[in-house]
């Protein structure tokens, strides 16, 4: 499946750009972010993650290096993204922004508990406009 549905971005961006940079915020295994290097070419792309799980992180960095992905291994990193993101910008202020970014959320959070929901500040950095929808909430409600 990830294949079958990275084919299309991966057609878009082929060509000269070099120095692509890939990002999933609950990359599991890797295996989205994988299919995507494979079709954009893993000399031309950096692999960002995080995700909350260890194991899967470590599954993860296994990848990279089985991917021929090495350059991108100390950009995989084990965290809750949506209480902790890591991936910051230079200002370290706000979230960095990537050429491209894939997710498949997980389904089930049970570890999201209500205090971890209530410092989420999900409106000012994970919908910087405040009114982008997600599952048909606007953001302000999904967060409560």
């Amino acid at each position: 499946m990830a294949q079958h549905s990275m084919c299309p971005l991966g057609r878009i961006v082929q060509g000269g750009t070099h120095n692509i940079e890939c990002y999933d915020p609950a990359a599991g295994t890797g295996t989205l972010l994988m299919a995507l290097a494979h079709q954009i070419g893993e000399d031309r792309c950096t692999i960002f993650a995080q995700d909350r799980s260890q194991k899967s992180n470590k599954m993860l960095k296994l990848n990279l290096i089985l991917n021929g992905l090495v350059s991108s291994f100390d950009h995989a990193i084990q965290g809750d993204t949506l209480t902790d993101p890591f991936h910051m910008s230079d200002d370290g202020k706000s979230l960095r922004q990537f050429d491209y970014e894939v997710c498949n959320p997980p389904s089930a959070c049970a570890e999201f508990d209500e205090t971890k929901r209530k410092s989420c500040d999900c409106t000012s950095n994970w919908f910087p406009h405040g009114k982008e929808q997600r599952r048909g909430q606007t953001a302000e409600a999904y967060c409560k």
